[in-house]
């Protein structure tokens, strides 16, 4: 499964939680900002 991390205000990825959690998971992970 593909996961979609939408980055609404920034684009910190150091401590974003969403993307943590996306990157753990199966398939590709793609960032939309």
């Amino acid at each position: 499964m593909n996961n979609l991390v939408w980055f609404r205000n920034d684009l910190r990825t150091q401590d974003n939680q969403s993307l943590f959690q996306a990157c753990k998971k199966t398939g590709k992970t793609i960032g939309v900002y």
